[in-house]
């Protein structure tokens, strides 16, 4: 997700990502360090979907099954 990884590279939270905060500086720190590389993800990959979106039940299948 493109604003999970802006947010993890941005120095100032936006106040409603205060509840993130220091999980975000752990990663921030392993970035910097090289440690760990935050790559895309495709949407039909996204497994968090199933629990935060209605799909299709092809979507929701796919998902499900991978």
């Amino acid at each position: 997700n493109e604003l999970a990884r802006y947010i993890a590279k941005n120095l100032v939270f936006h106040e409603r990502t205060k509840h993130i905060e220091i999980d975000c500086h752990v990663v921030k720190e392993k970035l910097k360090k090289c440690l760990i590389h935050l790559f895309p993800i495709s949407t039909i990959e996204k497994l968090a979907d199933i629990y935060t979106k209605a799909l299709s039940p092809q979507s929701f299948y796919n998902i499900f099954s991978s």
